[in-house]
């Protein structure tokens, strides 16, 4: 026979000894907490840069999200194209090292993976860098399509809206040989901007006309026009003090249906002569305008100019409006959308 002999075990000592138990267990726990608590939180960055970009063109930086970091030491680990992006070892600034790689067509996306340190402490993150199918120029073009297809004279919004007929051109006045070549000038260097079917044309007989182009003073407009509601609709005083305007109708499936256009060739230069028709002429495609982005640009907000010229940027206004793929009644968004297709399907 076995006899088991339990001993009493004080109270205060087994309470001890539990003490000392739980005591052991949390510092096993605090080690795992420090050794947790050595690495740094950082947040992924991804951005997207403009197709063909610039080498040194800023790409971001990791954000540290562990607070009471000081003096981190940045690098790259690695990325996905070797060269492609550095980074400031002090101030964690990525750019772009090598912008050859950057093009849409061949890398949309470009990565890198990036190591933090701080004394003991050390984290990494990703950075995933995405290639935008347009250029920065080509961003430009669109920005000021929309401001001005997309904008009235008054910058209230506007759906897109050009000519889907041949816009057949009356003359009304007495231009004189240096305006009337001027005119023949801006219709040639328009017709050859437009790739669709659509045609400026300078006709001889009103009755074959659907625009008109008047030369002459304010007044003169007036009476001209003394029985249409053209002339109703546009008070004397709005004619001497702009010197140049357009007055087009549209229908909604059909573009413009007619336009008017006015030129002061009275209280004006030669040279502002040839502006405000330069000017017209091309507003009345539906490009209204005007526009205060660029100082030398046809549709620069400016009552007179000497400025006679298409800029690059106005021949790709004309252009892009006259795309066999560019729609009426677009919206600005839908408008940049669209833009952004075309010229991203011609890089």
């Amino acid at each position: 026979i076995k006899l088991f002999v339990f001993h009493k075990i004080p109270f205060l000592l087994i309470n001890s000894l539990f003490i000392l138990s739980i005591f052991l267990i949390s510092c096993g726990d605090s080690e795992d907490v420090m050794e947790e608590n050595n690495e740094l939180d950082l947040l992924d960055l991804s951005v997207t840069v403009p197709n063909k970009p610039a080498s040194g063109t800023t790409v971001g930086k990791v954000s540290i999200v562990t607070t009471g970091v000081t003096n981190p030491v940045y690098e790259i680990v690695s990325q996905s194209i070797d060269g492609a992006m550095q980074i400031n070892s002090t101030t964690g600034d990525i750019t772009i090292a090598d912008a050859t790689p950057y093009e849409f067509k061949v890398n949309p996306v470009i990565t890198a993976e990036i190591s933090v340190t701080a004394g003991e402490l050390q984290g990494t993150a990703m950075v995933t860098v995405n290639v935008d199918e347009i250029t920065t120029a080509q961003m430009e073009i669109i920005e000021y399509f929309v401001d001005v297809a997309n904008r009235r004279a008054n910058k209230a919004a506007r759906n897109t809206v050009r000519w889907e007929q041949d816009m057949n051109l009356f003359i009304i006045g007495d231009p004189g040989e240096a305006l009337l070549d001027e005119l023949n000038s801006v219709v040639s260097e328009i017709n050859a901007l437009i790739t669709s079917d659509v045609r400026i044309n300078i006709v001889d007989n009103i009755e074959n006309s659907n625009a008109e182009i008047f030369f002459g003073s304010p007044q003169g407009f007036i009476d001209h026009y003394v029985t249409t509601t053209i002339a109703n609709s546009i008070p004397l005083e709005d004619l001497q003090r702009s010197y140049g305007l357009h007055v087009s109708g549209s229908e909604l499936e059909s573009g413009f249906v007619f336009t008017f256009i006015y030129v002061d060739t009275e209280n004006t230069t030669d040279l502002e002569k040839n502006h405000l028709m330069r000017e017209q002429v091309a507003r009345a495609l539906g490009l209204a305008g005007p526009s205060t982005l660029y100082t030398e640009s046809i549709f620069f907000e400016n009552i007179l100019s000497d400025y006679n010229e298409f800029s690059d940027l106005d021949k790709e206004l004309i252009r892009l409006l006259y795309s066999p793929r560019m729609n009426l009644g677009l919206n600005a968004v839908q408008s940049a959308a669209l833009l952004k297709s075309i010229l991203g399907d011609e890089n």
